[in-house]
């Protein structure tokens, strides 16, 4: 980019700005749409799982979501929704 070179015309900054902010958002709302299929897709496994009764592996999947650290770490808190 030249040093010297006239500055663009505010209106197409903002206009710019806008569509940086949009394509930033659209990431964004991606990425929180994968996590979320990701998060269901753990619980139905514990679910699944803790009807068969493997405990065990519906702890390590719970430990995956991160939710080993709560007081009901046996997965009471997924099966009674």
């Amino acid at each position: 980019m030249n040093i010297f070179a006239k500055p663009p015309p505010p209106p197409k900054e903002a206009l710019w700005a806008v569509r940086e902010m949009t394509t930033a958002t659209r990431g964004n709302e991606k990425e929180i749409t994968s996590l979320e299929l990701e998060e269901n897709r753990l619980v139905a496994e514990i679910k699944r799982t803790a009807k068969t009764g493997k405990e065990a592996r519906a702890l390590e999947c719970e430990h995956g979501l991160g939710l080993g650290d709560t007081d009901e770490s046996d997965g009471a808190s997924y099966l009674k929704k």
